[in-house]
């Protein structure tokens, strides 16, 4: 049960990291993030109240290790030692090939 929760935890981290999910929570009339009760754990009392020059104090709060690690209850360590295992296997069928030419072009000019 614990592993499970790490893999999600590691999952929704790098998810919420590269954009591709979002924190629950809503924006008022002056585009300031509020997370919802659920969202919302201990690690975030100490985050500024959102405000006009900081609107998305919590919404990057929210994608951060620490507030993912209290969301699913598993220990930062943990988390960040799966992330870095995760982030270092080798990505298949998704690597990008650059052609060496441009720099070969460049050196020579």
């Amino acid at each position: 049960m614990a592993d499970e929760k790490l893999q999600l935890a590691v999952e929704t981290y790098l998810n919420r990291k590269s954009r591709v999910v979002h924190p629950e929570g809503k924006f008022d009339g002056k585009k300031r993030f509020y997370p919802t009760l659920d969202e919302k754990r201990t690690c975030c009392d100490s985050i500024r109240f959102p405000s006009a020059a900081y609107p998305f104090s919590w919404l990057v709060h929210c994608r951060t290790m620490i507030h993912v690690a209290c969301l699913f209850d598993v220990e930062v360590k943990d988390l960040r030692r799966a992330v870095k295992l995760k982030s270092n296997q080798p990505l298949v069928g998704k690597t990008k090939q650059v052609s060496p030419l441009p720099l070969y072009i460049w050196l020579n000019s």
